[in-house]
């Protein structure tokens, strides 16, 4: 995805929010895992909460404004 990598920084302050990594000082990168996605089973015994609307785009935009 990325070359020649000469530097990255973590948890990187930017107006109100954190970009989750600045790469080589002019690219940021923000993580998004979306794990009601993941391919495993779920025990009976395990409560599961509601699953509510994905808002990575929303908080994109806000990092990005």
């Amino acid at each position: 995805m990325f070359k020649n990598i000469k530097d990255i920084k973590r948890e990187i302050k930017l107006g109100d929010s954190k970009i989750d990594f600045l790469i080589n000082n002019d690219c940021y990168l923000e993580v998004k895992s979306f794990l009601e996605i993941l391919n495993m089973k779920i025990q009976k015994y395990i409560k599961l909460k509601k699953l509510e609307k994905i808002k990575a785009g929303e908080r994109f935009i806000k990092h990005m404004l």
